[in-house]
């Protein structure tokens, strides 16, 4: 257990709580006076009780109107950039047909 950080499988609370204090060893020794098991057992247990406390998630949350006016400005971007009517997937495809092509000349002709 001292090389893996979590233990695998449905591990009994007290099984997990003693592989935790071997595998955190000399952080629990240098933490509890006199460093037995017992001491190392309980220091863990303690910080397994108190546990991590988890960071509020920050999720960024958008209004739909900020997301349509976000893509009202990708769309007039593009307009700008893309003449009407031309389809930048067929665009792509025959750039990557005559790509082939050139590429692979034997095989054609």
């Amino acid at each position: 257990m001292a090389d893996r950080a979590y233990p695998t499988g449905g591990a009994e609370p007290q099984h997990v709580a003693e592989e935790a204090a071997v595998a955190y060893q000399s952080a629990a020794r240098s933490t509890v006076a006199g460093g037995g098991r017992a001491s190392r057992l309980q220091w863990i247990k303690g910080v397994a009780q108190s546990g991590p406390t988890p960071l509020p998630a920050v999720r960024p949350t958008r209004t739909p109107q900020e997301v349509e006016a976000t893509l009202a400005g990708i769309r007039e971007l593009l307009a700008r950039r893309v003449p009407a009517g031309v389809s930048l997937a067929e665009e792509l495809a025959a750039e990557r047909r005559a790509e082939h092509e050139r590429e692979y000349s034997g095989l054609y002709g």
